[in-house]
């Protein structure tokens, strides 16, 4: 039997634990609540794989079998499908990320194909699925997995590099012009360079008035953001909420019992930064299968990496987009767009 001095210190140290402030309540004490309304679009989406703002719409990757994107007016809500699928030329094996090249342009970068294509927005409404887009790269590396625009003469691109770096810059032609920024130390020499890239693979934003990168880790809670100003890029801020934990089986990456989900999805309006954020392990006990694909937490930084503050969504999403009026996200369970207004929360 505990005495009563037992009793009080377990009270006093369970009361001490449960109220730790985590990393992520540290990192942004203020919070602010958003409202998501469904979108409701002229025509159903398939399986979406990237979305962007570009200007009054909404462009989006999504897997069907004529096509592979769409792009959706944000007033009337209407839909038009392009991107016809095939090996000929104008045509997509495999589309991955949407590209913003300006006002009137949507950019898509095909992986199997590895060009980059551009597309007309009036061209796309005019013409709908017969429209083919024109190339913009011939040819990029092999092995980005997520490319996007820095400036009028560079992009920027994501993936598993050699050297173990974060992200290279290219060229309008597709040329490595450097390959930028460190991944963390590896702690067990016997984990090769490319599966402890992909440990550290994620999703970026570019700020192209700045010309800023600002980058996000899937298996890890880590945020950078680098200035690309000059020939070599320099890393403005760094925030790390946890390491990536992983191993390694017939050269592949595997997840342990903690493995976590960090950062899911990650866009930028020109003033903020605005990164969907998990924290939750890969394995184990989850309410629901794949809890830790989807979330309702947004974390939110400025361009000098200064936490802002964190938004509570009232639904979860596994990818976002922003405008300087609206953030958008995909519910992947529901083929949803749903859209919240910043207004509430001060960011506009």
């Amino acid at each position: 039997m505990k005495t009563k001095g037992q009793l009080f210190f377990i009270t006093v140290i369970f009361f001490f634990i449960s109220c730790q402030e985590s990393e992520e309540d540290k990192l942004f004490p203020v919070k602010k609540n958003i409202h998501f309304t469904e979108m409701n679009v002229a025509k159903e989406l398939g399986t979406v794989v990237s979305i962007k703002s570009i200007n009054g719409y909404i462009a989006v990757i999504e897997r069907n079998t004529e096509t592979q994107a769409q792009l959706i007016d944000k007033k009337t809500k209407e839909s038009y499908l392009f991107g016809q699928t095939g090996e000929g030329p104008g045509r997509f094996l495999q589309s991955s990320c949407i590209i913003s090249l300006g006002a009137d342009s949507v950019g898509i970068y095909d992986s199997n194909k590895f060009k980059v294509f551009g597309c007309n927005t009036d061209s796309i409404i005019k013409l709908k699925s017969n429209y083919l887009p024109e190339v913009l790269i011939e040819k990029v590396p092999s092995f980005p997995t997520t490319i996007d625009r820095l400036n009028d003469k560079e992009y920027v691109a994501l993936g598993l590099t050699g050297g173990l770096k974060r992200f290279i810059r290219l060229n309008k032609n597709g040329e490595i012009i450097s390959a930028e920024g460190t991944l963390p130390v590896k702690e067990q020499e016997q984990i090769s360079d490319m599966v402890h890239a992909f440990a550290y693979w994620g999703r970026l934003a570019t700020n192209t008035t700045e010309n800023k990168v600002a980058i996000c880790t899937n298996y890890a809670g880590i945020i950078q953001i680098y200035d690309c100003k000059s020939e070599k890029a320099e890393l403005v801020k760094e925030h790390n909420l946890f390491f990536a934990d992983y191993a390694e089986q017939n050269g592949n990456f595997a997840v342990t019992p903690h493995t976590r989900w960090g950062y899911l999805s990650m866009d930028s309006n020109g003033k903020y930064i605005f990164a969907l954020y998990s924290g939750l392990y890969q394995m184990g006990n989850h309410n629901e299968q794949g809890a830790f694909l989807k979330s309702n937490r947004i974390h939110v930084f400025d361009w000098n990496g200064n936490p802002v503050c964190q938004l509570i969504a009232d639904s979860k999403i596994t990818m976002l987009c922003v405008d300087s009026q609206n953030i958008y996200g995909y519910n992947n369970e529901t083929g949803d767009i749903l859209v919240a207004s910043m207004e509430d929360s001060g960011l506009k």
